[in-house]
């Protein structure tokens, strides 16, 4: 899974096409196609980082892979009231289905942040009300055969993950990097 709905997805799209494999991808839709900026990007580079056009994300479907949403505009539900939250999921999932039709998958959400605490109870008791099935977080540890859809746990990993580090999430381990300056 790839979260936001950076520009580099479409090479990570292309390459997973390419060995036969295909992934889902969580979209910030009022972000990606546009020059809008995520704001923890900004705060933490200075600039904006190019995200996904609309063309590519149609590519990118057609050449297999699923789409969610990542709310919106990329707003950490647990730092705004119910109703907003709500209208975050909503709104994300109606734009991707006016975009994509029946190749998005409305069903799956991955909410921003990703931590245990960004989801709040009582947005997640909600979900199927929305429409959604599949919620999936970004803080680390294993799905085992009896599990909650609606906390599907997913452990991040970037490039500064060595091999062996890499290897260790695969085998269910939870790893913590340091954040830069740390």
């Amino acid at each position: 899974t790839f979260d936001d709905g950076y520009e580099d997805n479409y090479l990570a799209a292309k390459i997973l096409e390419s060995h036969n494999l295909s992934a889902t991808f969580f979209l910030t839709t009022r972000i990606v196609g546009t020059e809008n900026a995520f704001p923890h990007d900004s705060e933490m580079l200075g600039k904006p980082v190019k995200t996904l056009s609309w063309e590519q994300v149609k590519d990118m479907s057609a050449m297999g892979h699923a789409f969610g949403s990542h709310t919106a505009n990329h707003v950490n539900l647990s730092s705004v009231s119910e109703d907003e939250a709500l209208q975050q999921i909503e709104m994300g999932t109606k734009d991707l289905v006016s975009i994509l039709g029946n190749k998005a998958s409305p069903e799956l959400f991955a909410y921003p942040y990703g931590r245990y605490e960004d989801m709040p109870a009582n947005i997640r008791g909600k979900l199927h009300e929305l429409g959604i099935k599949f919620c999936f977080s970004a803080y680390g540890g294993i799905n085992y055969r009896k599990f909650d859809e609606k906390d599907i746990r997913r452990q991040g990993i970037d490039g500064n993950f060595s091999l062996l580090a890499f290897k260790a999430v695969l085998l269910g381990w939870s790893i913590r990097l340091p954040a830069r300056g740390e």
